[in-house]
């Protein structure tokens, strides 16, 4: 944020600020969410989420390409309903689909050798005939706990 754009706090909260606009905004599409669930099919509520509404575009949010099929096929009943029961000039329905953030991946744990197998080897590399074999079978054991 550049000096010139700074707000005071008293100007960000007051009823004239942008956080105003914004809570004002946010509690507007809160309001239209159970019309929205309410045309929906509940397999489809966990899934699909009233994301904007704007110059009488409703956009919906949803987590896969099926809940987007679903939706769309369902647009025409939402924005009826939307217009009848709301007053919105809802003319047009977006379906954006934003799947869910993956799961941190869990971190790899380093194999571990049993001392028995670490022990064999090293006594396998005792009686290979072969030097780079038997440095390779030495250090390969070598990683098996004492």
């Amino acid at each position: 944020m550049k000096a010139r754009d700074a707000a005071s706090l008293p100007t960000l909260l007051g009823r004239d600020g942008r956080l105003a606009r914004l809570t004002e905004r946010v509690a507007a599409l809160r309001a239209l969410e159970p019309a929205v669930s309410a045309v929906l099919p509940a397999a489809l509520h966990p899934h699909c989420r009233l994301a904007n509404v704007r110059g009488g575009v409703v956009v919906l949010s949803v987590d896969g390409p099926v809940w987007a099929a679903r939706a769309k096929y369902l647009g025409p009943a939402l924005l009826e309903r939307l217009r009848s029961d709301h007053g919105l000039h809802a003319r047009e329905l977006r379906v954006r689909i934003d799947p869910p953030a993956a799961p941190a991946p869990t971190p790899l744990r380093k194999p571990e050798m049993p001392p028995e197998a670490g022990q064999a080897l090293r006594s396998l590399a005792e009686h290979e005939p072969d030097p780079d074999l038997a440095a390779a079978l030495r250090r390969l054991g070598s990683r098996g706990r004492r």
